[in-house]
């Protein structure tokens, strides 16, 4: 509309630009609370399974274009949930970068067997940082979140396919806490003594065990 204006119009609307800037920032909100409000859905969370996965010693890589690289090489373990369970296979691994920044990146490439014998592919991405201690306190929070991607063969477990996975740290030590908070624990299968530590991991590949396998030391 200012175009329109002699300029003797559009010098007199810049001098009182800001009664103008108030009318306008008036329209637009009356334009506003004329507009509905848009309706958001929160996206929920459930537990599909808590891994336990065994490792290897860190093998160093070097400097590399984007930090420090590392390698971890995962040799098994076992993850249970309330739908699937069953073992972490070995040869896998955990490419890790530690950037100049300071946060680390973390890309792991893996497999996992369930019980029926259905053959897993996990893709896990994580971001780990330590952030400045809260006030009053002096251990720097520690940041640690990922995004997985699943691969399942069609059948029982196709909804794996067609779902998005995230993982905490943080969620774990919750889940550590109610553990504790309401007393539970878990079912015993086995107790092998240290010796025997071999024919307990032959036990537990075997499947034919009903809850934890433990080795004592």
């Amino acid at each position: 509309m200012a175009d329109d204006k002699p300029d003797q119009d559009r010098r007199s609307l810049l001098r009182e630009g800001l009664p103008l800037a108030a009318v306008a920032a008036a329209a637009v909100g009356t334009a506003q609370a004329q507009t509905p409000e848009p309706s958001y859905t929160i996206p929920g969370v459930r537990l599909v399974f808590t891994a336990w996965v065994t490792i290897a010693a860190m093998k160093t890589i070097g400097e590399t274009p984007t930090g420090q690289g590392r390698l971890i090489p995962i040799t098994g373990g076992t993850f249970e949930g309330p739908r699937l369970k069953g073992k972490v296979l070995a040869g896998g691994a955990d490419w890790q970068t530690v950037r100049p920044d300071g946060a680390t990146e973390l890309h792991a490439h893996y497999g996992l067997e369930t019980e029926d014998g259905a053959i897993i592919q996990v893709w896990n991405d994580v971001l780990a940082r330590a952030d400045p201690p809260r006030a009053g306190e002096t251990q720097p929070q520690r940041f640690l979140r990922s995004t997985l991607r699943l691969q399942a063969p069609k059948g029982v477990h196709d909804w794996l396919n067609k779902s998005i996975f995230v993982g905490s740290v943080a969620m774990f030590a919750a889940m550590n806490r109610a553990i504790e908070l309401h007393k539970l624990r878990p079912v015993i299968d086995r107790v092998f003594p240290f010796e025997k530590a071999a024919e307990a991991l032959t036990y537990m590949e075997s499947g034919a065990h009903f809850g934890k396998i433990v080795v004592r030391v």
